[in-house]
């Protein structure tokens, strides 16, 4: 049998388990590579003689789906400092054991992982893969089975109708509806989990769905669908494992132990008189044979072996300058800061909420330099006087149409980079209100320009590269509420406009400002800018 070994999800539990708070006697956090290892030794030995291992891991955070949807993942924090170089420990001291280890570039470890079950899918319970990773139940069948090592659990077709509702061949077509919050997957915006599943078992296929569009008799659901066609399909490309990863020359032989090396491992660079305790209650020495242990290589293969600090740290920016904001509320304040924009404006909108087809729009912030920004409240609400306390739109506020007309030259300007952070969503917001969003350019992303830059070396939220390249910590959203408010009473429209002002317009500055930064980096390496500029922002 051949066990996949999914580093990535085992790793991760491993870190926010009960072992996260030990150290090397210098301070090196190792309880994720402790908890990781509890887990896989008892594994290793349970093999037979012609049981084969592979521990995957992820290259980088860049991916090919990122071409597919730059916004894959970008909502992923930075991972920690202290996971981050117990990954490198955990990817030596599973190779010291014996067990080839694998980093693909360009693919996820899932990807290599869907690869090699297929190569090896000739008989009935052939490959096993220890994961927690849902997205790997769709590689169940009759020859792959999942296990889950926390739970000592195997994970079969009948698992998998209990997680989705539906048989492994239809996890994807599931996954392309409901989407993914954690990965960023759009998929359907208002379709569950259960409904995905109640369609997909009705109709089969994601294609077969929307060849019978007009048969779903629900007319929300169905608008829904018809709306957010392109996402789904999108979502399906993003979901789908890559089950053809070129592993030409990769060679997997049986399974040794290498003993000597993992007690070395563990003793020197863990210190852990526990672990090595183990490893000779279930590997003895004098059962270990040298002549059998398989050097492994394989030179496609691409784990970092050392830390290498983002470029940032040798070249750090000049700090933002003191930021100002203003509200504006009369035509002549909005015609009077129009009048500023030179070349480049940023633009933020506030909204209802992040269903992009059904928010709408509460206000617009914009900026004309790093320095300062204005808010243009629209549809702030008050409580009104009557018996019922029924909401009514705030005064001083301009109308929507009256802030679309003044602004729209400038939108349609070729001379002017209308600039956003995630702007495709700010434009969804604009054509909701109306607006004319097929004639808004030419239009750049700093989201997008520090994905091209910096890939997977962190995260790429508004609030994570303000602080990082900035040194400006922007205002927290729950921030604006009393505390002990919960997520879902959490309205936008219900804040008083000088409270939403310094929040809003602090977006759009900050935008600015990170533009004015990562713009120039890009445009300083011509073959970079060229990806960007034909293959990045196009998709936007």
């Amino acid at each position: 049998m051949l066990t996949l070994i999914d580093g990535n999800s085992l790793l991760f539990r491993a870190y926010y388990g009960v072992h996260s708070r030990l150290t090397r006697s210098d301070g090196t956090p190792t309880g994720a590579v402790y908890g990781f290892l509890n887990m896989v030794l008892p594994i290793l030995a349970a093999a037979h003689s012609d049981d084969a291992f592979v521990c995957v891991f992820d290259a980088s955070r860049t991916t090919f789906r990122q071409d597919i949807y730059p916004a894959y993942k970008a909502n992923r924090s930075e991972t920690p400092a202290d996971l981050v170089s117990q990954s490198y420990m955990v990817r030596d001291a599973v190779a010291a054991m014996g067990v080839p280890v694998l980093c693909i570039p360009m693919v996820e470890a899932d990807d290599v992982i869907a690869t090699l079950a297929r190569q090896n899918c000739n008989t009935a319970r052939a490959t096993r893969i220890i994961t927690s990773d849902k997205d790997l139940m769709q590689l169940v069948s009759e020859c792959v089975f999942l296990y889950d090592g926390m739970k000592q659990r195997e994970i079969h077709a009948d698992g998998v109708m209990e997680k989705f509702g539906v048989t492994p061949d239809r996890v994807v077509d599931v996954q392309s509806l409901m989407g993914d919050s954690s990965d960023n997957v759009p998929g359907v915006a208002g379709i569950g989990p259960k409904r995905a599943a109640e369609l997909i078992n009705r109709f089969g296929t994601l294609d077969g769905l929307y060849e019978h569009l007009d048969d779903v008799e629900n007319a929300r659901i169905r608008e829904l669908l018809r709306a957010n066609r392109d996402m789904a399909y999108i979502s399906r490309k993003l979901v789908t494992l890559k089950d053809d990863v070129d592993l030409s020359g990769l060679t997997i032989t049986p399974f040794v132990f290498n003993t000597p090396a993992a007690l070395e491992y563990v003793r020197t660079k863990l210190e852990s008189n526990s672990l090595a305790a183990k490893i000779e209650k279930l590997f003895p020495m004098d059962k270990f044979n040298p002549d059998a242990v398989h050097d492994f290589s394989y030179a496609a293969s691409a784990c970092p072996t050392e830390i290498v600090p983002a470029p940032v740290a040798t070249n750090a920016p000049t700090p933002a300058p003191q930021m100002t904001y203003e509200t504006i509320t009369t035509v002549a304040a909005l015609d009077e800061f129009l009048g500023r924009i030179k070349n480049i404006v940023a633009i933020d909108t506030e909204t209802t909420g992040l269903n992009h087809t059904s928010a709408q729009m509460v206000g617009l912030s914009l900026a004309a330099d790093a320095s300062h920004g204005a808010y243009i409240p629209l549809r702030h609400m008050t409580a009104g006087g009557d018996l019922f306390a029924t909401s009514q739109i705030a005064p001083n506020q301009l109308p929507i149409d009256t802030v679309y007309a003044r602004l729209r030259p400038i939108l349609e300007n070729s001379n002017i980079t209308k600039v956003g952070h995630n702007l495709k969503f700010d434009l969804h917001m604009m054509a909701n209100a109306g607006w004319d969003t097929e004639k808004i350019a030419p239009i750049d992303d700093t989201m997008l320009l520090s994905y091209a830059l910096f890939g997977s070396l962190h995260g790429h939220s508004l609030d994570e590269l303000a602080l990082k390249y900035l040194g400006h910590e922007n205002i927290h959203f729950a921030a604006l509420f009393p505390a002990g408010t919960r997520d879902a009473e959490m309205h936008f429209d219900a804040l008083p406009i000088d409270t939403a002002t310094p929040y809003a317009a602090e977006d759009a500055t900050v935008c600015m400002a990170l533009y004015e930064y990562l713009r120039p980096k890009l445009d300083a390496n011509a073959k970079l800018r060229e990806l960007y500029e034909t293959c990045d922002l196009p998709l936007m």
